[in-house]
């Protein structure tokens, strides 16, 4: 049974190590949707509350409401009751700040801590719950159990490192599990965390402990009385800056062996005897300033002086000539934020020790860091000294300050929650300096590291945490320079308390901190300048409303005011009901959308809209409202042809305008357009082809395995089927059947497809029907000549390129048979047949895929439009009338073209409508009037096609016919 149970864990963790670098609690807020009908509430106290859910949970994952009185121990059980868990919870953390309380809960399972498992409470002073967090795994398996020691699991993460010697901090090392989201199990797992002998050899990782696979891991590097004064230098933001003096607050005098903490106005008094030692060194309760270039701490920067009663005042100058500029500014800006921070909040107390802060770290060396204890500033090399920069200082400090804030085995180092981290240090550097540029002047010019003032957007792919900062970063100065900083700083800040691993989390903690009622349900004091920065960058769901029109329908069938025939097409004189439903679609509570107005036009003079506005005062979060009614009258002697109507909302004061269009064909088509792929849209190459030509058409997407519909089968007309990457038996037999009577009653097929034809081997339908046979050995070849109707002799075009899908791999090489013919060939040599026109030339049988033709023309090949047009002239009168009425047509108007293409090259058509064939024919002349080439008109319309091999220059078309001719066309040779 263990080894069954080892290998299939071994199995299971070779399939997830792609999400290997996805910390566990982001998967869990993916794509949180608002949770409907899916857990009974009548019965909870959160009965009137939105739950949020996301897939990959059994359980809510957040709820939000109007304040009710609960205790700590009832809302557990509340929670866990609506939940169905039997998962034990401890308590983490349990932290005021203010205006909330915040409570944070841990999963534990076996005794042992589930990895973002939690539950978090949001009480206000009042002790009501207002809001709480679910990520819970009850209903996850574990596989055995923590086979691996803990010393092998940071052997393990030690061998990933170059530390010699190294050992385990067995304080903040730990056994957990960890949830595998995509095999929902917990892993037995141990939280490592090694550390070499220097300050910056620290490493942090999730070992699996039974494989000892590293599952994630990142960086661990963060008088009688003698009286006096300490002050010292100091660059107020950067190195090249005139250096400024200030007292040293808070720092450490020694005075005959006794420790004295100078003020904030760096003085100090001490009772002595008659004589006094006093040593001034740049360290106290707080910091402790040291030179990495100075090996010995003895030896580190210091002042002395041997003073004897009386005393005079004793005044201790920092200069350059007692330490480096990078040591006296580290002390200064060291304390500096340290004091900032104390003022912004007071009880956070755990960065006060003597923090080490190194100076002129390593040689050359280009970067800082703060290494889980302390921070550490590079001498530079391509850039200059790190500890000469205030903001950078600043940045790694507040690392510090986060790490202090989070639970060890919260806020991983990668991800979006490494992201955030990165994000906090860079808003709190520079909200002090008033400076949206993160390092700036650190490489001599004033681009920096980062800008705050950026407009990037977050599209659910993390790139790296320091690239993705500004996602948080920036949604905060913008808060910032709405709402000013003190207000910004304090939202910012007491939002970590909240411990938010992922982004979404962190914008809902936010507006935690701003809420003034403890409820979200009715907005913020400040939620539209809350959502608005965070959704500017991509983080929620922004202040604008976002609407979605859906469910749209439109119909002719006597019906909602409607007239017509009801056979899925708006024909002319009918009129057509139109409705659809406008809709909200924002999670969490933004402002509402108000004001909002619908307008439904069209630019179609054959198309009048009846009852085409509507509106709704205000539309919520979430929120839907129905538009009806809507007529559209089609005149009665409209052409066939697209129309496009036009849907217009506006919101809020005309500040928001959402657009939709949406189009349908007047008339009924008489081409079917079949999409027999479900596995690609390769098919949409020339359904976009046949749009762009303004051809009206019918389309249909059948399913794998799928039988066309009898009511899509056009009566009369041209159907294209398209089989695209498809390949089995793509034509099923009752569509083979369908097809042969489609072709009995005179109408045109075209069958296309790379692995159609072989779908269809040993079938009846192509053996009687097609009169071919598919050749065992498919082509590569992606060039096609034609050598008869319905395309030019000698025209060629290519099954690769620009426009084309691409897509073709082994194209069927087939052979006519019977009475069937090959009418195009694959390559230039005609020995392998790429077109089979049968049943007296109504179908074409293609062994590759129309998609697949390029749209460009630069080698002299026709393109896929123009091919298209060939089949288009080949099914002729089927795509406009009925056959029994063909004979009867007399043309309305003469026309000859224009020509397609013009300029051309080799080939081009040109349309013609002439009143009578009577000694009809066209003659194309050269600009000397020599003619080039003539012919017999013998249909009243159709296409004349040319290709012509001669010199480049401008010729002319001349039609003539019994007692009347056009005027000439000019046709353009350009190669």
């Amino acid at each position: 049974m263990r080894n069954l149970l080892l290998t299939i864990l071994a199995l299971t963790c070779s399939f997830v190590t792609s999400d290997a670098a996805i910390w566990s609690s982001t998967k869990a807020v993916e794509n949180p949707t608002v949770l409907k009908d899916s857990h009974s509430l009548d019965d909870s106290p959160f009965s009137e509350w939105t739950l949020l859910s996301n897939s990959r949970m059994d359980a809510p994952i957040m709820a939000i409401g109007q304040p009710i009185r609960l205790s700590v121990s009832e809302a557990l059980q509340a929670v866990k009751s609506l939940a169905n868990t039997h998962s034990d919870f401890r308590i983490t953390s349990d932290v005021t700040v203010p205006k909330k309380r915040l409570l944070c809960l841990q999963e534990m399972r076996d005794r042992l801590p589930v990895l973002t498992g939690r539950i978090d409470l949001v009480y206000d002073k009042s002790g009501r719950l207002s809001r709480w967090n679910l990520r819970e795994h009850s209903r996850w398996t574990t596989l055995d159990q923590h086979l691996l020691s803990k010393e092998s699991a940071a052997s393990v993460l030690a061998s990933t490192t170059d530390y010699q010697p190294w050992s385990t901090n067995q304080e903040k090392s730990f056994a957990a599990w960890y949830p595998d989201h995509e095999s929902r199990i917990l892993r037995p797992v141990y939280w490592i965390r090694v550390e070499g002998t220097e300050t910056y050899e620290r490493h942090v990782g999730i070992i699996d402990a039974v494989s000892g696979e590293i599952i994630i891991d990142w960086p661990g590097i963060q008088s009688e009385t003698v009286s006096g004064t300490v002050s010292g230098m100091y660059w107020p933001e950067y190195m090249h800056e005139e250096p400024q003096v200030a007292p040293h607050a808070f720092g450490t005098v020694t005075i005959n062996a006794n420790q004295v903490i100078t003020g904030m106005d760096g003085a100090f008094t001490h009772e002595t005897g008659q004589t006094a030692t006093l040593i001034s060194r740049m360290r106290g309760p707080y910091v402790i300033v040291t030179n990495d270039d100075i090996p010995n701490d003895e030896d580190q920067a210091s002042i002395e002086m041997n003073l004897q009663a009386p005393y005079a005042p004793a005044i201790f100058n920092w200069t350059e000539d007692e330490a480096t500029s990078a040591e006296l500014n580290l002390f200064y800006h060291t304390m500096f934020i340290w004091i900032w921070y104390k003022d912004l909040d007071p009880e956070f107390t755990a960065l006060d020790y003597p923090m080490p802060a190194v100076a002129n770290l390593g040689t050359g060396y280009d970067n800082a860091y703060w290494n889980g204890y302390g921070t550490y500033y590079g001498s530079g090399g391509q850039y200059n000294n790190f500890a000469m920069y205030s903001d950078i200082i600043y940045h790694e400090y507040t690392h510090g300050v986060t790490d202090g804030i989070y639970p060890n085995g919260m806020l991983p180092y990668i991800g979006q929650s490494g992201a955030m981290n990165e994000a906090w240090s860079d808003y709190f550097a520079c909200t002090i300096n008033g400076d949206p540029i993160a390092a700036d002047w650190i490489g001599g010019r004033p681009e920096g590291f980062r800008d705050l003032e950026c407009d990037m957007v977050y599209e659910g792919v993390d790139v790296e945490v320091h690239v993705d900062s500004p996602y948080i970063s920036a949604p905060l100065w913008r808060i910032r320079g709405a709402l000013g900083a003190e207000y910004a700083d304090d939202l910012a800040h007491f939002a970590r308390y909240a411990l938010a691993e992922t982004y979404i989390d962190y914008l809902v903690a936010v507006l935690d901190m701003d809420d003034d009622d403890n409820n979200l349900t009715n907005g913020t004091p400040n939620d539209q300048v809350i959502y608005d920065a965070f959704g500017r960058h991509g983080i929620g769901p922004g202040a604008e409303p976002n609407f979605v029109i859906h469910d749209l329908e439109y119909f002719a069938d006597g019906t909602g005011g409607s007239s017509g025939n009801g056979n899925r097409f708006i024909e002319q004189g009918e009129v057509a009901a139109l409705s659809f439903s406008v809709r909200n679609d924002v999670i969490l509570y933004p402002p509402p959308a108000t004001g909002v107005s619908v307008t439904v036009t069209t630019v179609d003079p054959d198309i009048t809209i009846e009852n085409g506005t509507g509106g709704i005062s205000v539309l919520g979060p979430a929120a839907e409202f129905d538009i009806s009614g809507i007529l559209l009258t089609v005149s009665p002697d409209a052409p066939d042809h697209w129309t496009t109507i036009d849907i217009s909302i506006s919101s809020n004061g005309g500040t928001v305008i959402h657009e939709e269009s949406f189009e349908f064909s007047v008339g009924t088509p008489r081409m079917l357009i079949v999409q027999d792929d479900a596995d690609s849209e390769v098919e949409r190459f020339v359904v976009e082809t046949a749009r762009s030509q303004n051809r009206i058409f019918d389309t249909i997407e059948l399913a794998d395995n799928a039988t066309l519909p009898d009511e899509y089968v056009p009566e009369y007309g041209l159907i294209i089927w398209l089989s695209g990457n498809a390949d089995g038996s793509v034509l099923t037999s009752e569509d083979q059947w369908k097809l042969c009577d489609f072709l009995d009653a005179g109408n045109k097929l075209v069958l296309s497809g790379q692995y159609l034809a072989n779908g269809l081997i040993g079938t009846n339908f192509l053996q009687t029907t097609v009169e071919a046979e598919v050749l065992p050995e498919p082509t590569r070849t992606r060039a096609v000549t034609t050598t008869g109707a319905p395309f030019v002799e000698n025209d060629w075009f290519l099954l690769a390129g620009t426009g084309g899908a691409s897509n073709q791999v082994d194209m069927a090489v087939l052979n006519p048979i019977g009475s069937s013919e090959s009418i195009a060939y694959y390559g230039t040599s005609f020995d392998y047949p790429s077109i089979v026109a049968f049943q007296n030339g109504n179908g074409l049988l293609m062994g590759f895929g129309i998609e697949a033709i390029s749209n460009t023309t630069i080698l002299g090949n026709i393109d896929r439009a123009a091919f298209m047009e060939s089949i288009y002239d080949w099914a002729g009168n089927l795509l406009s009338v009925p056959p029994a009425q063909s004979p009867d047509l007399t043309p309305v108007e003469w026309s000859l073209g224009p020509a397609y293409p013009n300029p051309f090259n080799p080939s081009t058509r040109i349309p013609y409508v002439i009143p009578s064939t009577l000694n009809g024919e066209y003659h194309i002349v050269d600009v000397l009037g020599r003619t080039v080439t003539t012919g017999i008109l013998s249909q009243k319309a159709g296409t004349i096609h040319w290709k012509h091999d001669g010199p480049s220059g401008l010729y002319f078309l001349k039609v003539s016919w019994d007692g009347g001719s056009l005027p000439p066309q000019k046709l353009v040779l350009l190669k």
